[in-house]
């Protein structure tokens, strides 16, 4: 068959779409609040065979954040704290926190001439706080953990202590005001003590890289004669080059 005829077959053929082609319906329906099961039954029903794995797939693929759990996750060399709808910070330094200073205290009280039975004190500290320090304050505290509100920890007796990136404050009976401020201090001294000490985090850390430099050579064709070390090594300095490229970008982007 002469090939401009079997060309001329080929183009009458009905276009055969992927799911990729419907990635913007897809994440409408994600803006929506719509489970990957609830996405691929609304494509079936129109016509469009697909299951919840290959929802899940195409999603992760354009946003990577999508393809890790919450806790620590790597990119590039610094690890840090993946939180659902929290920005990423740096995990090691959630860890490591102190009071820096007392901020200021306030007193819970109307107009009315008589003193404050509960006050606020604010305190400024050295990072914020990430989750696993949080619950690990709670257990030193003799507090109840909720990882539906972390950022709110509530004790016994009106006890609340409340966080804000670097902010902490203290709810309390001003009667107790000594009590509570020298068991929060405690209490902070020895959480950050022991992640200090914590002899799994170097452990988990080599878990990190190895995944990491997985992707990566899941990513490359080694070339004959190289080392795999050579490979993961150049890639992260192009890496480290497109990161200083893109922060110069960032920075020279004029907000209106």
């Amino acid at each position: 068959m002469h090939p401009d005829k079997l060309l001329e077959q080929a183009k009458a053929l009905p276009e055969k779409y992927g799911i990729e082609a419907y990635s913007a319906t897809i994440w409408e329906l994600r803006r929506k609040g719509k489970t990957y099961r609830d996405i691929a039954q609304f494509l079936n029903e129109r016509g469009v065979p697909t299951d919840h794995t290959a929802i899940y797939r195409l999603i992760s693929r354009g946003n990577p954040l999508l393809g890790y759990e919450e806790g620590a996750v790597l990119f590039g060399d610094v690890v840090y704290e993946l939180r659902k709808g929290r920005p990423l910070r740096s995990f090691d330094a959630g860890l490591l926190i102190a009071i820096k200073k007392k901020l200021r205290i306030i007193p819970l009280k109307s107009a009315a001439p008589k003193p404050a039975i509960w006050c606020e004190a604010h305190f400024e500290l050295n990072a914020p706080p990430n989750h696993d320090w949080l619950r690990q304050i709670c257990e030193n505290l003799d507090i109840r953990w909720n990882p539906a509100s972390p950022w709110f920890l509530r004790g016994r007796f009106g006890f609340e202590l409340k966080f804000d990136g670097n902010l902490m404050a203290m709810v309390c009976e001003t009667h107790n005001l000594e009590h509570y401020l020298k068991e929060l201090g405690t209490a902070v001294s020895k959480t950050s003590k022991f992640f200090e000490q914590d002899k799994h985090r170097p452990s988990r850390g080599k878990e990190m890289l190895a995944r990491r430099n997985a992707e990566i050579l899941e990513s490359l064709v080694l070339p004959p004669g190289e080392s795999e070390e050579d490979e993961i090594e150049d890639s992260m300095k192009w890496n480290r080059k497109y990161a200083d490229e893109l922060t110069r970008r960032f920075q020279s982007i004029p907000l209106p």
